[in-house]
């Protein structure tokens, strides 16, 4: 949640910008890689959480004898997990590269 947060606060922002045809807009191809960077190896911690989650619960299968929560939280997690990398898909092979080629052109 703190990445998305810092995602939201300035990083979109900035690509917002580069996006802009508005010659006055400052479009730093450096400040874009250097958001887009640390970005990218919090995208690979949260891979690495999500495996563990994913690992540990058994691959999601619900233990003999456990209770119908289980079936339920299993659920969530699954959605949690799916969420997850569709948001880094979409992060770092759609919008990264067009922000990055945008900021090359202006560089």
């Amino acid at each position: 949640l703190q990445t998305m947060a810092e995602e939201e606060r300035s990083l979109f922002p900035a690509i917002r910008q580069l996006e802009q045809q508005d010659d006055s807009v400052d479009r730093d191809f450096g400040a874009i890689a250097r958001q887009i960077r640390p970005v990218i190896f919090k995208h690979k911690d949260i891979g690495e959480a999500v495996k563990l989650v994913r690992k540990a619960s058994g691959n999601f299968k619900r233990p003999e004898n456990a209770c119908p929560e289980f079936d339920q939280m299993y659920g969530l997690l699954r959605r949690v997990e799916s969420d997850v990398r569709r948001h880094v898909h979409k992060e770092e092979f759609i919008l990264f590269p067009r922000a990055i080629e945008l900021a090359k052109r202006f560089k």
